[in-house]
């Protein structure tokens, strides 16, 4: 095994270790009534913008150009991560991604470490010579790419709600 495989794989296990203790629950860290219903209507928005993007897909896959160039992996991955990325967002801006008293710098280190992990993987290719296999995009390592924009822009959400709520309770 080489250093870079070893890497990856201390990484993942870091991150289901982190996973795992943030998937702890306590019975006072619930959610309200209020984030609930805020994740309710961001599950919607989710649902409808998966519908939307399979729906995309349908017709992408009718195009002769989509079908040689992209690998359907791919495309099926994308879907999932707008949704993905819907959600958390719109969970972020309204409040009702956290558990109540939950400590969001947890969330924003995993997200941080996903894109570090998908950044490196994606450097290993460049080092190659090509993003693309066979001239296709593919899940790996343009899915990598996918990976780490989506969880960097969840980072950066993340962020500026941290900062926001830091000089709120300042102000206070």
């Amino acid at each position: 095994m080489n250093l870079t495989n070893g890497i990856t794989i201390a990484a993942l296990l870091v991150l289901i270790v982190a996973v795992c203790l943030l998937s702890r629950r306590k019975e006072e860290e619930q959610f309200d009534e209020r984030q609930l219903r805020v994740r309710a209507d961001a599950f919607r928005i989710g649902f409808f913008s998966m519908l939307g993007s399979v729906f995309a897909m349908m017709i992408l896959f009718s195009w002769k150009f989509w079908v040689n160039n992209v690998e359907t992996m791919f495309t099926l991955i994308a879907a999932v991560m707008i949704a993905f990325l819907i959600f958390a967002v719109y969970c972020i801006t309204h409040d009702a991604f956290f558990r109540r008293k939950e400590n969001p710098k947890s969330y924003l280190g995993i997200c941080l470490a996903v894109v570090f992990c998908n950044v490196a993987a994606v450097l290993r290719y460049i080092g190659k010579g090509s993003l693309l296999v066979d001239g296709k995009v593919t899940l790996t390592p343009c899915g990598n790419i996918l990976f780490a924009c989506t969880f960097a822009i969840v980072a950066v959400v993340l962020l500026v709600k941290i900062l926001t709520s830091r000089s709120e309770e300042e102000e206070d």
